[in-house]
């Protein structure tokens, strides 16, 4: 019993360094693991029957169990599961444990989604890596429709990410790659760090809303993609004097057509950067709350205006 759960094997976090929102309309995109924050499964400490079993979102895994053994959802299913084992490992008392910040885009129900498929795949010759190297979109595609149960409509990328804890790109074939690391030279002055909103965003009122402001011409959703993809395809051939370039364009763009994703409290930052030109600030994942991305030159005295303001940094390594 829990022979693979006694691994502890652990799922790590993971950042949508690109991508936002472009991805869901066939933009390309980019992840980074996040390695300060991590989840993976083990047995109740408190005994069976004395709490509820916990996923990384804090609900029950029961429900998720419910919705994976759905056969319409089955059938699109690539590679099989053993259900019936996760389920009499969650009556024994199976939680998962997880210190990802939920409503933070750092993929805490993403972690949940890779543990699940990971810990409970059918086909005893296949390992989780191997399938995902082997068979990318295949992978992705199931990924896709378990992680769904979350937020009603998923890419399938932040499980794909922290399944596989590496650099992953989706190109404008929305075909998975894994392109050489570090994407910026260490010896570059530009440093990317997180900053802590100390909200949390939610994924699906965004995601609707977004899709609404697109699908009626409200927001010009070309704009926003050919911004992203030019993003990626800069960075990708190390010309950051163009990726910076663009970058600005984008986090001018999200401030005035993206409200909803920038929270009201971060907006003076937003704008005191793009003023000062000492930081540049965008949406990172669905935005709303939890993380936001920033680039700097002169990382240390950003780092000291900031927390002037009451937030907290994470350098974050790409």
């Amino acid at each position: 019993m829990y022979m693979r759960i006694a691994e502890k094997i652990k799922f790590n976090a993971k950042i949508l360094l690109l991508g936002e929102y472009t991805i869901i309309r066939g933009g390309q995109a980019i992840t980074v693991p996040l390695k300060q924050f991590s989840g993976y499964f083990d047995s109740n400490p408190w005994g069976q029957g004395n709490t509820e079993p916990i996923s990384a979102d804090g609900e029950s895994l029961k429900p998720f169990i419910d919705y994976l053994k759905q056969k319409e959802i089955q059938n699109k299913f690539s590679f099989d599961l053993d259900l019936k084992k996760m389920q009499a490992d969650v009556c024994r008392g199976l939680i998962f444990h997880s210190n990802i910040p939920r409503g933070y885009g750092a993929g805490s129900s993403g972690a949940l989604v890779a543990a699940v498929f990971a810990s409970y795949l059918e086909d005893p010759h296949w390992s989780a890596d191997v399938l995902a190297t082997r068979y990318p979109e295949k992978v992705l595609r199931q990924l896709s429709v378990m992680e769904s149960f979350f937020h009603g409509n998923s890419s399938g990328l932040d499980p794909m990410s922290c399944l596989m804890a590496r650099t992953l790109w989706v190109d404008d074939r929305h075909k998975i790659q894994f392109p050489p690391t570090p994407l910026i030279n260490p010896d570059s002055p530009l440093t990317v760090f997180l900053l802590d909103t100390r909200e949390k965003g939610d994924t699906k009122p965004l995601v609707d809303w977004f899709n609404e402001q697109a699908e009626h011409g409200v927001l010009n959703s070309y704009l926003l993609k050919d911004l992203n993809d030019a993003l990626v395809k800069s960075l990708l051939l190390g010309d950051l004097s163009a990726f910076e370039s663009f970058l600005l364009q984008l986090s001018l763009f999200q401030l005035e057509n993206m409200k909803p994703m920038v929270p009201q409290s971060v907006r003076p930052l937003w704008i005191e950067g793009l003023e000062t030109m000492q930081w540049t600030l965008k949406i990172c994942g669905s935005g709303g709350g939890g993380y936001m991305l920033g680039f700097t030159h002169d990382y240390s005295a950003v780092e000291q205006r900031i927390k002037e303001k009451g937030f907290e940094l994470l350098k974050l390594d790409v």
